[in-house]
């Protein structure tokens, strides 16, 4: 079990293989890569109502207007906006610094939208919908591997950073996909998925970070996907194991780093777990520490990680 519930837009197959690629500058440090996450409180039930674009626009201009260093991109959590703002409203929010996050779309589907400026203030699709919800998946419906696979391999929800390594998104229980994640795993994916074809290869043979926004924190327990972020009874957190760079048997390269971005609800323990950057086999923590609020009665908290790199690969900053 994951927190993959979103389904929006399962089973269509045009949503689901939608979305681009998209190039942003990086480098608002010189080898480093800094990145904000914003997350959302959401009910004990996993309430995931849909939020107002003010929310949003709100949280962003509080949680990452303190005076910090220049980012080079917001990643929120999972909650997806009754629509998406204009771009030009987002990077008024951020200061210009590019954002993804979840809205639904003209069809209705929870897609994930890239705000940044490209000769003026640009708003895309990166990518329509989450594919892989759940391992059960793996057993029950294995073509959602092999689709999720294929859209990676076209290039679909990556951002190239100019001089830097390249971001891949994984929406939620995506991270399923990851063989490499289990302790004597040797491909990068999972074989259900298939054999990765040379476009994949190529596209995950150089350095790349996996961002990972999710929908509904983890709750305690070895089955519900808890031990992917923290240890539970002995296991995990299992997402550390994917971020050491080796080169696998299937010719593609496990990340250097993988960014969790999660919710949090009334359980203290869910918020520290919210956000958690893996990187070289181990977590790391923000470096500098959480803010929160409110906007329109929903709590958000911002964090701040940043990612160094090196000829050799990526470290990150402790």
């Amino acid at each position: 079990m994951t927190t993959g519930r979103r389904r929006s837009g399962a089973g269509t197959t045009a949503g689901e293989a939608g979305g681009r690629g998209a190039v942003l500058p990086g480098g608002q440090q010189p080898g480093a890569l800094r990145v904000g996450t914003l997350s959302f409180g959401v009910g004990a039930d996993g309430d995931h109502r849909n939020l107002p674009p003010d929310v949003l626009l709100d949280a962003i201009s509080r949680g990452f207007a303190r005076g910090t260093a220049a980012l080079d991109l917001i990643l929120t959590a999972g909650r997806t906006l009754l629509h998406a703002p204009s771009a030009r409203d987002i990077l008024d929010a951020s200061g210009g610094i590019p954002v993804l996050f979840e809205a639904s779309d003209h069809g209705g589907r929870a897609s994930w939208f890239l705000a940044h400026a490209q000769r003026g203030p640009v708003r895309s699709i990166l990518r329509a919908s989450q594919i892989v919800h759940s391992r059960n998946e793996e057993h029950e419906k294995p073509e959602l591997y092999r689709r999720l696979a294929r859209v990676l391999a076209q290039g679909k929800g990556i951002i190239r950073i100019r001089q830097g390594p390249a971001l891949v998104l994984l929406i939620c229980g995506e991270n399923n996909l990851l063989e490499c994640c289990e302790p004597m795993g040797r491909r990068l994916l999972r074989r259900v998925a298939g054999r990765a074809d040379e476009a994949l290869q190529r596209r995950l043979q150089q350095p790349w970070i996996a961002l990972n926004p999710a929908h509904g924190p983890y709750q305690r327990g070895l089955t519900s996907g808890f031990t992917k972020v923290e240890k539970f009874r002995g296991v995990g957190p299992t997402l550390r194991r994917v971020t050491n760079g080796r080169l696998l048997d299937d010719g593609c390269r496990e990340p250097v780093a993988l960014l969790h971005c999660n919710n949090f609800n009334s359980d203290p323990r869910t918020r520290s777990l919210a956000a958690r950057l893996f990187t070289g086999g181990r977590a790391r923590g923000p470096v500098e520490r959480p803010h929160g609020g409110r906007s329109d009665d929903i709590e958000w908290r911002a964090c701040l990680f940043e990612i160094t790199w090196q000829p050799t690969g990526l470290i990150t900053r402790p």
